[in-house]
């Protein structure tokens, strides 16, 4: 198996399915505005995200600018918005326009998530800060739902996971190459269990970073030794609501020939568990955790998550 470098494999299933979707278009100041909210589709309240025009950037993290804008001061005060931070506080405008590839990169530092009354129609705001010409889009926060996975025990001879290690050849492969502890998965999902006897020999450490109170590799995350939570903003990737995130975790790098339930298809390949849910396991953060984990030198990255509705930007 060749060391992946330099490259980001992300595996997202994604079904966008509009059902019920509804569209509005509005004309202001001689502009045609075309939203689309879907309605079967769990949202957030009192979040929306929008991603700023390059030529305005001047605006980004600075609410009190926007608040000024003459179209928006009014509504602005109407829905109660108290807040315009960065979606991706971390995150710089790109070195170049285009990758290797010849592909525009997206700049990630212009998306911004606005705060307003939970109570209020999302499609006003929406309505009005496209017809602002300030963003290139505006969305709810769509909230992603985990995809299915069976309990059976993937070591079982007789277990449905069994099946699949023999339909992906895992068996014939861990012959050839049993994993590189030095490539990390990171898995971007509800959460993992520390302290569980066939995972936590299979964490990456972060050992720049002990925990010790301070942000020893000055990353912007204090204390990020064994992961990160993304949804309470916290050093502690425990799962929350959800034990999605220990299965996932398992199915890839669960600590093998040690006699203790699974065997992960990374085998030696460590994981960075990377958690996007709030205390009630739901994904409220889930696009951060991806660039979580690339900023943070993973080379490949598992999205076990998705959902019905519409395309979001």
């Amino acid at each position: 198996m060749q060391k992946l470098r330099f490259i980001i494999l992300v595996l997202i299933t994604l079904l966008n399915v509009n059902t019920r979707a509804f569209s509005q278009n509005f004309k202001e100041k001689g502009i045609t505005v075309k939203s689309t909210v879907n309605s079967n589709k769990s949202i957030v309240p009192g979040i929306l995200i929008v991603k700023l025009k390059p030529e305005h950037r001047h605006f980004t993290n600075n609410l009190n600018l926007l608040q000024k804008h003459p179209l928006l001061s009014s509504h602005f005060k109407k829905h109660k918005v108290n807040k315009f931070e960065k979606l991706f506080p971390h995150s710089k405008i790109p070195a170049e326009t285009h990758n290797r590839y010849n592909k525009k990169r997206t700049d990630i530092s212009l998306m911004h998530a606005i705060s307003f009354n939970p109570e209020s129609p999302v499609e006003e705001l929406i309505k009005v800060l496209m017809a602002s010409g300030l963003v290139e889009y505006a969305e709810p926060q769509y909230v992603e739902g985990m995809m299915y996975l069976p309990n059976d025990p993937l070591a079982q001879p007789d277990s449905v996971g069994n099946l699949v290690l023999e339909r992906i050849n895992a068996y014939k492969a861990w012959g050839i190459e049993q994993g590189d502890p030095n490539v990390v998965i990171g898995v971007v999902d509800t959460g993992t269990e520390l302290t569980h006897p066939d995972l936590i020999n299979s964490i990456k450490y972060n050992i720049a970073d002990p925990i010790d109170g301070s942000d020893n590799d000055g990353d912007g995350y204090k204390d990020n030794y064994h992961g990160w939570d993304l949804g309470m903003t916290d050093n502690d990737p425990t799962w929350e609501g959800n034990a999605h995130g220990v299965k996932v975790q398992g199915a890839c790098s669960a600590t093998p020939n040690n006699n203790t339930d699974i065997l992960g298809t990374g085998f030696n390949c460590k994981c960075l568990p990377i958690k996007i849910t709030n205390s009630a396991g739901s994904l409220t953060v889930p696009y951060q955790g991806i660039i979580y984990a690339a900023d943070h030198g993973v080379k490949v990255i598992n999205v076990s998550w998705g959902g019905y509705g519409s395309y979001s930007q």
